[in-house]
């Protein structure tokens, strides 16, 4: 699967997008803080599950917060999907971070997601870093860099 950019974006469309992400940051002001705080941490957990699932990680929402509890699997494999979830925990909240203090912030560019790649990838074990390719082969994966070849997602 390779990155899609679109050909061309309109400046209108491009500034939609981005109103409209901005935009949904606020929407917690009409909530008490308790509730925000609640519905973010479980939208945390829920992404992470979600997002890793696609990629084939078979893990539950309790592995998940066992290992926000940094209670980590014995057995290899499970670890490493943990691992795999705390990394994609701990880049969304960087990612939160940065798009609230910087407002100018492309977060369609390539700069930007190669960042995030690069911010998921780097500090996973090495096993968590290959991919199958549509091929069938086994690719390396350079955090911050794009795939150069067509991987099985899912």
């Amino acid at each position: 699967m390779f990155p899609l950019f679109p050909s061309a974006v309109s400046n209108k469309a491009r500034q939609q997008i981005l109103d409209i992400i901005k935009g949904s940051l606020g929407i917690s002001r009409y909530l008490r803080p308790g509730v925000v705080a609640a519905i973010h941490q479980f939208m945390v957990d829920v992404n992470s599950y979600y997002t890793n699932a696609i990629e084939g990680n078979p893990s539950k929402i309790k592995d998940i917060e066992s290992a926000m509890a940094k209670r980590l699997s014995d057995e290899p494999r499970q670890r490493n999907y943990q691992l795999e979830h705390l990394a994609h925990i701990r880049v969304e909240q960087k990612m939160l971070i940065r798009v609230a203090s910087e407002p100018d912030l492309n977060i369609c560019s390539q700069a930007f997601l190669k960042w995030l790649h690069w911010e998921f990838y780097h500090d996973l074990p090495d096993a968590m870093k290959t991919v199958e390719t549509i091929g069938g082969k086994t690719e390396s994966v350079e955090p911050g860099e794009f795939r150069r070849k067509g991987v099985l997602v899912g």
